[in-house]
């Protein structure tokens, strides 16, 4: 049945529990409620956002539109052949109850990816990734609602666009669709990512040499619960920035400059530096402004120590962009979207 609620606080749906209001707020809970929903939307569609579990949104205010939210629920096997399983996953999953379960039933490609906040259709827009990973290399397909014309379409792994923290649904589809459901295809051999150092040391020092799943998602657990605060606990987006992309020419003279520099190579002509490591050397680890600060364990994360308003949180990632800016010559994008 739809859920309508006016001057709704999505204090619940934002990772930051900041109070915010929206003037409308909409939720859809089985698929029959799409021909219900029509009149109840907003003809100016900038007045629309579409909001999963709030993990990577700030609300810089009252939001004076309506919010467009899915708690589709399911997962469904769809088919399995050969070494592959397809598995269907409704929008208003929880992300990480997705990654439980196929821990539990040994189909492999997402367990890195345990632990990160959010819904299932949100996954594919941010084209979530950590550890090596990225979900876009698992996703078969999306399902999605246009908002346009109320017809349902469904897109393949190239036609999403999937690119570092990038897709279509961030690009030309923003805005105008409500995806409802995600299909994954994952391998029922074990095959794991240990590309991360600290997931090979901690293989190395169980003298672990053919990990279960259930050591891969416990290890990777491990790593993420000793960087990351739980949202749950301590309000945060998780990594408030995207680690940037620069010419291999800057890269160069940035290491005559600093030779511990920490970089991976991107596509041979780019290389992609760690925006923490920057972040880290600004010496902004545990910096505050207002209620918001630099977590002092990964200076990636902005948290609301339980006082932050969304003001504190622009004005703290404002600060970090200009400090980083001035020693490095390097402008930091927000991984987190401002509405």
């Amino acid at each position: 049945m739809l859920k309508i609620e006016y001057d709704f606080n999505l204090k619940n749906h934002n990772t930051f529990h900041v109070d915010f209001l929206c003037k409308k707020f909409i939720e859809i809970n089985q698929r029959e409620d799409i021909d219900d929903l029509i009149p109840f939307l907003p003809t100016d569609k900038n007045m629309l956002y579409v909001l999963g579990e709030g993990a990577n949104t700030l609300f810089t205010g009252r939001f004076n539109g309506t919010i467009l939210h899915s708690n589709l629920k399911g997962i469904h096997v769809k088919k399995q052949e050969n070494d592959r399983v397809h598995i269907q996953v409704n929008s208003g999953e929880i992300w990480n109850d997705f990654v439980l379960f196929c821990v539990q039933n040994q189909y492999y490609g997402v367990e890195n990816l345990i632990l990160i906040p959010g819904s299932v259709g949100a996954a594919p827009v941010q084209n979530i990734g950590a550890y090596g990973v990225e979900v876009g290399d698992f996703i078969g397909s999306v399902e999605y609602l246009d908002l346009a014309d109320f017809s349902i379409r469904k897109i393949g792994n190239i036609d999403c666009q999937f690119k570092y923290r990038d897709s279509i649904f961030k690009g030309s589809l923003s805005g105008k669709i409500l995806i409802l459901n995600v299909t994954f295809v994952l391998s029922t051999k074990p095959s794991f990512n240990a590309s991360y150092k600290p997931v090979q040391a901690a293989l190395d020092n169980e003298n672990n040499l053919i990990p279960s799943i259930q050591d891969m998602s416990r290890i990777i657990s491990s790593i993420r619960r000793s960087k990351l605060p739980d949202p749950s606990l301590l309000g945060n987006a998780g990594s408030f920035f995207k680690n940037p992309i620069i010419s291999n020419s800057h890269f160069l003279k940035l290491h005559e400059r600093f030779p511990e520099i920490i970089a991976f190579d991107s596509d041979g002509k780019m290389m992609k530096i760690s925006a923490a490591w920057l972040i880290d050397q600004c010496n902004l680890k545990g910096f505050s402004i207002g209620g918001a600060k630099v977590y002092e364990k990964q200076p990636l994360v902005i948290v609301n120590y339980g006082s932050a308003t969304c003001n504190d949180i622009t004005d703290l990632s404002q600060y970090i962009q200009k400090k980083v800016f001035e020693k490095f010559g390097v402008l930091l994008e927000s991984e987190v979207i401002f509405l």
